[in-house]
C-alpha cells in the first residue's frame, strides 16, 4: 500500500508539472522580471526621406548595396549600381514617390507610426508598462541602429523583432534579422533578441486581408462575386533567389522548384522556405476566406528590376492579359505589403489601373493594404506576444495546410555528412586564424599603413616653413576628423563582421578580415598615392594629404586593438 501510494503521488506530481508546462507554453510572452519592459521592434523595409532625386538615390544606394538584395559579385554590384541603376532609376522613382507622398511624409512611415501607436495602446491595456513598441526601417530612417540604441538607453535588454513581411525572403526577413543581430553585436552587453518567423498563413493576417477586401468592395456598392477577377500581386524576386533557397534546404536532391506549375501547390518540407510557395499559400487562404470560385482569382509578381529572369507570372503582363481576355472588372490585392506604399499606391493603383483600362477593362479597384485595420493590429499584438514556435505551427485552418518546418528524417543524416565534409575541406584549404587574431591583424595592417604614409610624407617635406607646418597641421586635423566620422565606423563594421562570420568554426580564413571591396579600394588608394608621388615628389600638398590619411588610419586602427579584448 505504501509503495502504491508513493507511486500514485509521484504520478500526480508529474501530471501537475506537465500541466504547468503546457499552460506556460500557451500563455503570451511576458516581460522580463528585471522591471524593464519587453521591447517590440516593428521592422519594415524603408523609404527615402523625401521625394527628391538625391534622397531617393541615397535610399536606393543603401537598399541595393545589400548583398542579400543584389546577390552578385561586389565588383559587379558596384558598377551596376553606380553606373546604371542609380543614374537611371533615381529620377524616375523620385517622380513616382511624389505622386504618393502625403503631408505627413512617406505613406509607409505614416502607416507604420500609426500601427506602432495602436499596438502600444493594445498592449498597455492588457499589460500596463509591460511592453515598449518601436518602429524601424531596414533602410533609411528610423534606422535599426538608432532604435536599438534607444532600447539600450531605456534599459531594455530583451527585444522581440516583428518583421512586417508576411512571407520569408532572404532579401527582406533574412536581411532585416541579420542587420538587427549585427547592430546588437556591437554592444558590449548584447540584448536578448527573439525574431518572429514568417506568418504567411496566420489566421489573423489572412482574415484581416479578407476583411479589408470585403469592406473595400462594399464601398463600391457591389458584392465580392460581382468582380470578374481577383489578382493577388506579390513583390517579385529573381528566380535565382528561389533556386538558391531550394538548393540550401535540399542539397542532395534533384531540382524540384520551378520545373512545372505544381511545385507551389502546397507547403512541404522541400519548399518550406520558398517565398513563391508561401505567396501562393497566402493567396489560397484569402481566396478561401472570401469564398472565391476557382478561375476567378490568380497570383502574379510585381516590381522586377533588370533583364534577368524573375519569378512569373509578371503582374504588368498579367493585368493586360486579363483585360484582353474579356475580364471587365478586376480587384487587385498585394498581400506582400501590410502597409500601403509606392508599390501598392503608384505601381498598382495608378499604373496598373491605366494598363487595365487601356487594354479593354472597365472597372478596376486597388484593395488597400492592412495599414491599421483593427484585426491586423490585434494580429500584430498576438504575433508579438506569442512564442515563435507557436507562430510557425499556426497554419491557417482555412486552407488546411499544416506547415512542415523540419526536413524529413531521411534528409538529416546526408545533410550532416555533407556539412562535416565541407568543414574538413575548409579547415584543410583555408589558412585560418581565430577571430581575435583577425581583429588584431586588421589593427596591425591599418597601423602599418598609417606609419608608412607618415614616413613617406616626412620624406617629402624638404624644409619646415610656415606654410609647410600649417599644411601638416591641417592634414593631421583632417585625418582626425576623417577617422572619427568615416574610418572608425568602417573599422567597427569590419569588427562586427569578423565577430559574426562562420559561427560553426573556431578559426576562419586569414583573408576574411576585410570584405572584397576593401582590397579593391586599398589597391586604388596605393595606385593613386604612387601616381601622385611620381609626378609631385616633393609637393607639400601631397605630403599634407599623406599625413591626413596616415593619421586617419592610425587613429582608426586603435578601434581594432580596443575591441580585441572583447572578441
Amino acid at each position: 500500500m505504501t509503495k502504491q501510494f508513493v507511486a500514485e503521488e509521484h504520478a500526480q506530481r508529474q501530471n501537475t508539472e506537465r500541466q504547468k508546462t503546457e499552460r506556460k507554453n500557451t500563455e503570451p510572452a511576458a516581460p522580463r522580471s528585471t522591471g524593464a519592459p519587453l521591447g517590440i521592434l516593428l521592422l519594415n523595409l524603408g523609404t527615402p526621406d523625401s521625394p527628391t532625386t538625391g534622397a531617393v538615390r541615397r535610399y536606393l544606394r543603401q537598399f541595393l548595396s545589400d548583398p542579400r538584395v543584389m546577390d552578385i559579385s561586389p565588383i559587379g554590384r558596384f558598377f551596376l549600381l553606380n553606373f546604371i541603376i542609380l543614374p537611371l532609376r533615381s529620377p524616375k522613382s523620385a517622380e513616382a514617390y511624389r505622386l504618393v507622398w502625403t503631408e505627413n511624409g512617406s505613406p509607409i512611415i505614416e502607416h507604420g507610426r500609426n500601427l506602432t501607436k495602436l499596438v502600444q495602446q493594445s498592449l498597455d491595456a492588457k499589460t500596463p508598462n509591460g511592453y515598449k513598441v518601436k518602429l524601424a526601417m531596414r533602410y533609411g530612417q528610423p534606422s535599426i541602429e538608432n532604435i536599438m540604441q534607444e532600447f539600450h538607453d531605456e534599459g531594455i535588454d530583451s527585444i522581440k523583432v516583428v518583421t512586417l513581411f508576411p512571407q520569408y525572403a532572404s532579401a527582406t526577413i533574412g536581411s532585416s534579422i541579420e542587420e538587427v543581430y549585427r547592430v546588437a553585436n556591437q554592444q558590449l552587453n548584447i540584448p536578448t533578441i527573439t525574431a518572429t518567423p514568417a506568418y504567411y498563413d496566420h489566421p489573423g493576417y489572412i482574415g484581416a486581408f479578407a476583411e479589408v477586401t470585403t469592406k473595400a468592395v462594399a464601398n463600391e456598392d457591389v458584392a465580392i462575386k460581382d468582380y470578374d477577377h481577383y489578382l493577388f500581386s506579390f513583390h517579385g524576386l529573381p528566380e535565382r533567389h528561389i533556386l538558391k533557397a531550394e538548393q540550401e534546404d535540399n542539397p542532395d536532391q534533384t531540382k524540384h522548384c520551378l520545373i512545372d506549375g505544381t511545385c507551389c501547390q502546397e507547403i512541404t518540407a522541400r519548399n518550406r522556405n520558398c517565398y513563391r510557395a508561401q505567396c501562393y499559400a497566402t493567396a489560397r487562404g484569402i481566396a478561401q476566406e472570401l469564398n472565391l470560385a476557382d478561375g476567378t482569382w490568380s497570383v502574379s509578381f510585381q516590381s522586377r528590376l533588370g533583364r534577368e529572369q524573375w519569378i512569373e507570372p509578371y503582374t504588368d503582363v498579367r493585368i493586360e492579359e486579363l483585360a484582353k481576355s474579356g475580364v471587365k472588372s478586376m480587384a487587385i490585392l498585394s498581400p506582400a505589403f501590410v502597409a500601403d506604399c509606392l508599390e501598392t499606391l503608384e505601381e498598382l493603383g495608378i499604373r496598373g489601373k491605366e494598363s487595365f483600362m487601356e487594354a479593354g477593362g472597365e472597372k478596376f479597384i486597388m484593395i488597400p493594404s492592412l495599414n491599421t485595420n483593427p484585426r491586423w493590429v490585434e494580429t500584430v499584438v498576438d504575433i508579438a506576444t506569442t512564442d515563435p514556435n507557436d507562430i510557425a505551427n499556426s497554419a491557417s485552418q482555412q486552407n488546411n495546410e499544416p506547415r512542415q518546418s523540419q526536413p524529413s528524417k531521411s534528409q538529416e543524416p546526408q545533410k550532416e555528412v555533407k556539412k562535416t565534409m565541407n568543414t574538413k575541406a575548409a579547415n584543410m584549404l583555408e589558412p585560418a586564424l581565430s577571430r581575435k587574431g583577425l581583429v588584431i591583424l586588421s589593427g596591425i595592417v591599418w597601423a602599418l599603413a598609417g606609419v608608412m604614409l607618415f614616413v613617406r610624407a616626412s620624406l617629402m617635406v624638404e624644409a619646415l616653413t610656415a606654410t609647410s607646418v600649417a599644411l601638416i597641421v591641417v592634414g593631421l586635423v583632417v585625418g582626425t576628423l576623417k577617422s572619427k566620422f568615416v574610418l572608425s565606423k568602417v573599422a567597427r563594421k569590419n569588427i562586427a563582421r569578423i565577430k559574426t562570420m562562420s559561427p560553426d568554426k573556431e578559426k576562419i580564413c586569414l583573408f576574411a578580415f576585410q570584405p572584397l571591396m576593401s582590397y579593391i579600394l586599398i589597391g586604388v588608394m596605393i595606385g593613386s598615392g604612387a601616381t601622385l608621388r611620381h609626378f609631385y615628389p616633393h609637393s607639400i600638398y601631397v605630403a599634407s594629404l599623406y599625413f591626413a590619411i596616415g593619421a586617419a588610419l592610425l587613429y582608426s586602427g586603435l578601434e581594432y586593438f580596443k575591441s580585441a579584448k572583447t572578441v
